[in-house]
């Protein structure tokens, strides 16, 4: 025996309207006569906005410049280059705050 799939059985597909044997023997709609609205919406959370923020501003960034990654590797290399440590950690601090207040 085979089946046919009318329908993705989600709510809201459309689907055809098929006859059943009711237990009388008389023929019945599957579905019903006047479909019903629905009223789709969508709802984002706090961390989904955020996500959706920082993808926008990501991608307003432009490509890696290897000259200057090449050019900071070799003062690195060659004990040139000195981090400032209290400046990193302000800017850490900074944007910890910003994506909690977010």
């Amino acid at each position: 025996m085979s089946h046919k799939i009318e329908s993705t059985g989600l709510p809201g597909a459309v689907s055809t309207p098929r006859s059943v044997r009711g237990s009388e023997g008389a023929s019945v709609s599957a579905l019903p006569s006047a479909p019903r609205q629905r009223d789709d919406s969508l709802r984002l959370t706090d961390d989904a906005r955020l996500v959706t923020d920082i993808r926008q501003a990501a991608a307003g960034i432009g490509d890696v410049d290897a000259g200057r990654v090449a050019s900071l590797r070799q003062a690195i290399d060659n004990g040139q280059y000195h981090a400032d440590a209290s400046v990193i950690a302000a800017k850490l601090l900074r944007v910890e705050w910003q994506l909690a207040a977010a």
